[in-house]
């Protein structure tokens, strides 16, 4: 009764229409939330919490095209790009769109800088399209950049193993446990 006696007196509102999609997402009309979402989103295009919400109508609904179609249109103008680029990874991983899954990844990178995670996520992408000479250098990549990270050497030895280098993987962990006899990797 509240939403609808505000909408009497604003019908043009999409915050109370956006409310009024919480209404019926509860009572679960999805098509109507959509509809109505994507009405409210059409009006008022920059606003993030209503694309977000969306997006996230999208996925719940397992729409994962419409919602990679709408974060692709709204990167340019998106205050938070990070967090658009980390949905478009998923999205695309999901998806099997590889490719587009690492350029969501760099673009991140370019925003972030480098992280353990980016890299780990590269990486599998990688694998999953078979670029296995750039999912190893990637990993020697970190190996150089946290030389005394045993993990990092440990990552080599598995990359090595999941790619059929059976040899290289088991000096890989010779080599690991020369250096860190201790660890129980």
């Amino acid at each position: 009764e509240l939403l609808e006696h505000c909408l009497a007196l604003e019908p043009s509102s999409t915050a109370v229409q956006f409310l009024q999609t919480k209404y019926y997402a509860f009572l679960g009309k999805d098509s109507i939330v959509r509809e109505m979402l994507e009405y409210i989103v059409e009006r008022e295009p920059d606003n993030e919490a209503y694309r977000d919400a969306l997006v996230s109508h999208y996925i719940s609904t397992d729409d994962t095209q419409a919602a990679i179609s709408l974060y692709e249109r709204a990167i340019d103008a998106a205050h938070s790009k990070s967090d658009i680029y980390r949905v478009l990874y998923n999205l695309y991983s999901k998806e099997g769109y590889h490719e587009k899954a690492l350029e969501a990844l760099d673009a991140l990178a370019k925003l972030e800088g480098s992280s353990m995670d980016i890299t780990l996520y590269k990486l599998q992408e990688y694998l999953y399209l078979g670029r296995n000479e750039e999912g190893v250098a990637l990993v020697k990549q970190l190996i150089a950049e946290n030389p005394d990270d045993i993990r990092c050497l440990n990552l080599l030895g598995e990359t090595y193993n999941i790619i059929g280098e059976q040899e290289l993987a088991e000096e890989t962990f010779k080599q690991i446990i020369a250096e860190a006899p201790d660890n129980h990797m």
